[in-house]
């Protein structure tokens, strides 16, 4: 594993790079990364699994030493994440379509 990839955000009204490293990568069952650089330390996980005739995924997000203000904003944040998640819910279900994950 080991690969890295960037993605740019917004936040508090400053752009702001998170790099992110691949943990864990099974094709068709599992993927993970962590932040490696940014203002949180979180990790990602997702879960593929074949669930009759439908693929089943399940989201696993975790924080690490979480600072006091994001904790506070902590409800936002949930609300932002879940928000985020829906956006990428068509993008997911065509790219697995279109590789039969």
């Amino acid at each position: 594993m080991g690969g890295r990839f960037s993605l740019f955000n917004e936040m508090f009204g400053k752009r702001i790079e998170v790099v992110y490293e691949i943990s864990t990568y099974e094709p068709n069952h599992i993927a993970a990364w962590k932040t490696i650089s940014g203002p949180l330390p979180l990790t990602f996980q997702r879960v593929f699994e074949q669930v009759e005739s439908v693929t089943q995924v399940n989201f696993l997000y975790e924080a690490d030493r979480m600072p006091l203000i994001f904790k506070l904003l902590k409800p936002l944040n949930v609300a932002s994440g879940k928000q985020a998640l829906q956006g990428d819910f068509p993008k997911l279900k065509e790219l697995m379509e279109a590789r039969d994950i």
